[in-house]
């Protein structure tokens, strides 16, 4: 297993995100078809999250039973965006925007906030934001849309 960082460098490429990268790769034939959807989706469902800390030290490929390199099972995706200052302080307080190139991200991200919404150990201004990020996203979990 190796983190994404060192390939995209090593074979002189631009990438900035999990998805540029992958594409660069398939490009190269180092990865196939089905890795570059699956980062491609991770990238969205981040980027809906609020996780602002999607670099490419982030993301990890481990060579499978082909040819190809994959996807390594994510670590790290967290809604960045909030993490707190080295004094406990949140300074970001806004709602989550992202325009969602997939279905299915825009409805699991929907999933991610309503439970953090509903979760009785999150803090009451914690669980307000978490319910804004859900509308943010285009959902309305609470009525089944």
């Amino acid at each position: 297993m190796c983190a994404l960082m060192p390939f995209v460098p090593s074979l002189g490429g631009p990438a900035t995100s999990w998805t540029e990268a992958m594409r660069y790769l398939h490009e190269e034939s180092l990865v196939d078809d089905a890795a570059v959807e699956r980062a491609a989706f991770l990238d969205d469902f981040g980027a809906g999250i609020g996780n602002n800390d999607r670099h490419l030290g982030n993301l990890s490929l481990m060579l499978d039973e082909g040819p190809f390199f994959d996807v390594a099972p994510v670590y790290d995706m967290l809604p960045m965006r909030y993490r707190p200052k080295t004094s406990g302080e949140v300074t970001v307080l806004e709602p989550v925007t992202h325009a969602f190139a997939q279905d299915e991200t825009r409805s699991l991200a929907g999933e991610f906030w309503r439970r953090v919404a509903d979760h009785p150990l999150i803090t009451w201004e914690f669980r307000r934001l978490a319910e804004q990020n859900i509308p943010a996203n285009n959902l309305d979990l609470r009525s089944g849309i």
